[in-house]
Order: C-alpha cells, then sequence, then structure tokens
C-alpha cells in the first residue's frame, strides 16, 4: 500500500474515532433528568447524524482496504416466486 492511502487510512480512523467519541458524549447527555422531549428528539437527531458518519468513514476505509466496495445484507421480503418462462 502507497503511503499516501496509508495516511489516508490512518486519518479514517482518526475521523471515526473523533464521531464516536461525540457520539458517546450525546448518549450521555441523553441520560440526563433534566430534560423534556423536544431537547431529547434534537439529541437523537444529532446522534443519528453522528452515526451515519461514522457508517460512511467505516465504508471509506473498507473501499481503501479492500478496493471494492463491500456488498451489504439485506432481508428477505417473504418466498421468492419462480419466475414464469414464456
Amino acid at each position: 500500500m502507497d503511503p499516501e492511502t496509508r495516511a489516508l487510512i490512518h486519518h479514517l480512523f482518526a475521523e471515526i474515532t473523533a464521531r464516536l467519541e461525540i457520539a458517546a458524549a450525546l448518549a450521555a447527555e441523553g441520560q440526563g433528568a433534566r430534560r423534556h422531549a423536544g431537547q431529547d428528539l434534537r439529541l437523537v437527531a444529532d446522534l443519528e447524524a453522528a452515526l451515519a458518519e461514522v457508517e460512511a468513514l467505516v465504508g471509506a476505509t473498507n473501499v481503501l482496504l479492500t478496493g471494492h466496495v463491500m456488498p451489504r445484507s439485506e432481508k428477505a421480503r417473504g418466498r421468492r416466486r419462480k419466475r414464469q418462462e414464456p
């Protein structure tokens, strides 16, 4: 792996760590007893955004390390129907 790619991967891991620290702080703040529903909804939205950023950064790191995008598993929706052939 070339040095520029290795440096980028290290940077991405640092960014992932920073976002996880933000998410942990938001989750800890949500545990406070002196909060109302509006504040909780804003916290949840901020937490979702932080975790979405983590997911994107992890995906970018995965692409750099593997050279391709990993397929995501999707839940099956019911039984598969056989295709009718003409």
